[in-house]
């Protein structure tokens, strides 16, 4: 069983570190996609300016994740047998951050996409330029903010796991030494 839990241990630690960097790429990339769309259309470029700030909050949290994941490696967390309060700590704190940032984010973009659906291309189709019609960035943030509560959520698990099997462990000696 502790075989198993640490190699469930090293993926849980090593899958927040993937789902931190997923977030960051896709808000690296989340308005440049966009970005051919809105130039030529007075409200492409309001909508356009209207998502930075989303998306320079995306960048900055996703940031900040990267650092409490940094803080897992720091702390050991992928390795340790035994954790100690430090672990549990930075689990806790990159698990909460990670369920906050991903249900900040979630409900802002099927509102995204109804907006996007009410810019009016039809200059840009006269023009002749390209651009994206149906955008598929917003639903993929669903899919990005979801990696990011499984992560969040494997570490917790995690975390409960070990808590219980150290205080399984607690009892047993308990018991054999008779008290």
């Amino acid at each position: 069983m502790k075989k198993v839990l640490a190699v469930i241990q090293k993926i849980s630690v090593w899958f927040a570190l993937f789902a931190t960097a997923v977030t960051f790429i896709y808000s690296l990339g989340f308005a440049t996609s966009l970005y051919p769309t809105f130039y030529l259309t007075d409200f492409g470029q309001t909508f356009y300016a209207d998502i930075q700030p989303l998306n320079r909050q995306m960048l900055t949290f996703s940031l900040v994740g990267l650092i409490l994941v940094l803080i897992l490696f720091i702390y050991n967390t992928a390795n340790r047998r035994t954790y100690y309060v430090t672990n549990a700590v930075a689990i806790l704190i990159y698990s909460v951050y990670s369920l906050i940032v991903a249900f900040t984010f979630l409900p802002q973009f099927p509102v995204l996409k109804v907006t996007y659906a009410t810019i009016d291309f039809t200059f840009l189709d006269m023009v002749g330029t390209w651009y994206v019609k149906e955008p598929k960035i917003f639903d993929l943030g669903h899919y990005v903010y979801a990696v990011y509560i499984a992560s969040a959520i494997l570490l917790i698990v995690l975390l409960a796991t070990k808590m219980i099997l150290r205080f399984m462990d607690m009892r047993k000696a308990d018991r054999s030494h008779g008290h």
